[in-house]
């Protein structure tokens, strides 16, 4: 089963302004995550204030994410740095 992805608006910015590889490092780890968003081997759930979110690593960026199971939804809230991205 395939969940949809959306993206939100900042999250869509930042991956606009990384270059090719990045982007398609990006794209491949999002596909990932739109067969299988629990794979523990892709991604980990966050704690404290960002509780109920899940990460996944790419490289050095962050792809911060929730899943709305009920819609079959993975929407991604923010991609950054791992630093800055656990801080906002």
């Amino acid at each position: 089963m395939r969940y949809s992805v959306e993206l939100h608006r900042d999250a869509e910015r930042y991956v606009s302004r990384l270059d090719r590889r990045r982007q398609k490092q990006i794209a491949a780890s999002i596909d990932h995550l739109a067969r299988d968003p629990f794979d523990p081997e892709l991604s980990k759930p966050l704690h404290g204030k960002l509780s109920g979110l899940r990460s996944c690593r790419v490289a050095d960026l962050r792809i911060l994410f929730d899943v709305v199971s009920e819609r079959l939804l993975v929407h991604i809230v923010d991609i950054g740095p791992r630093g800055d991205v656990h801080k906002r």
